[in-house]
């Protein structure tokens, strides 16, 4: 495997809502080249909201890269960039590779001196990162970037070895961690807000791809398809995500056959129950009247022995 997202050649483009699972042969969930040396003109994709997955247990052989430094994003030749909301998990070597720098700027404030589009490098400080590797690697010469929430992100049923085979996926994560929901989960804390004046991209509550609810795969993915997402995960949204109205629909009518069949059993229990204690009565009456008959009979025979 090699790269699920690749820019390069002064691509300037915005893109909001990504999932890509690397799985243990893919090297990189995203490789966003710029143009060597810093020539014109320079790259400089725009990226919120995207969750990005690895695994544990990657293994890679691509035959088309030039490293072998296993990185979920790989950032190099210069490129320019704008990354906020994003969530990387399963990070097993490093979260972000940043190599064969040139002169853009690098850092986590947008408040630095200077900063002007496309010559920085711009990732949030506010990007999750969780795994058993390390959030950055900078390749000597490229500092300036280095700065994470090393936090879990509480994706709701991702396995740390995830891939194509993976049985059941639920990658959205909840909006509380506590019943009283007075808990924000690290989803749902320092949410990044989108560049000012942006007309692009849409303002969400969360970082990562689909929050609690805004299950946008759902009916169109591969994942979908096989099956991979759970019940729970396709599921209608007000965010504009989720199933479609024909599987409402199902879901409406499998309830509606489910109760009438659970209300058929039922009566059919208490009639059967009905005649079955009306013929336990109906024996235990012809017992007690035969044994009153024999008691008198017996009664009446004492009677007339001992007159």
């Amino acid at each position: 495997g090699d790269d699920g997202i690749d820019t390069d050649q002064g691509y300037a483009g915005r893109m909001q809502f990504l999932y890509v699972m690397t799985g243990s042969a893919g090297q990189h969930g995203a490789e966003m080249d710029g143009n060597r040396g810093g020539s014109n003109p320079r790259s400089f994709p725009q990226v919120f909201n995207a969750l990005f997955v690895g695994s544990v247990d990657s293994s890679p052989n691509p035959v088309s890269s030039d490293t072998t430094d296993n990185a979920i994003l790989r950032l190099r030749e210069g490129t320019g960039g704008f990354f906020g909301n994003m969530i990387l998990a399963n990070i097993n070597d490093f979260g972000i590779l940043n190599d064969d720098c040139s002169n853009e700027i690098r850092t986590h404030d947008l408040s630095t001196p200077g900063l002007v589009a496309p010559d920085f490098l711009y990732v949030s400080p506010n990007t999750i990162m969780d795994g058993n590797g390390f959030s950055y690697s900078t390749e000597v010469g490229c500092p300036g970037l280095g700065i994470a929430r090393e936090v879990d992100p509480i994706l709701r049923l991702v396995p740390t070895d995830a891939n194509e085979n993976t049985e059941l996926l639920d990658p959205t994560t909840p909006q509380f961690t506590n019943e009283a929901q007075t808990e924000l989960s690290p989803a749902y804390s320092n949410v990044d807000p989108i560049p000012d004046g942006d007309t692009f991209f849409e303002q969400t509550p969360y970082s990562g791809a689909f929050g609690t609810d805004n299950m946008w795969l759902a009916g169109w993915s591969f994942i979908t398809e096989s099956g991979q997402l759970t019940d729970i995960t396709v599921r209608d949204d007000s965010d504009g995500g989720g199933s479609s109205s024909d599987d409402n629909d199902d879901l409406v009518v499998g309830l509606a056959v489910g109760l009438t069949l659970f209300f058929v059993i039922l009566i059919c229990v208490a009639v059967y129950s009905y005649f079955r204690i009306n013929k336990y009565k109906s024996q235990y009456e012809n017992l007690q009247l035969s044994y009153d008959k024999d008691v008198d009979a017996e009664y009446g025979e004492g009677k007339q022995g001992s007159a």
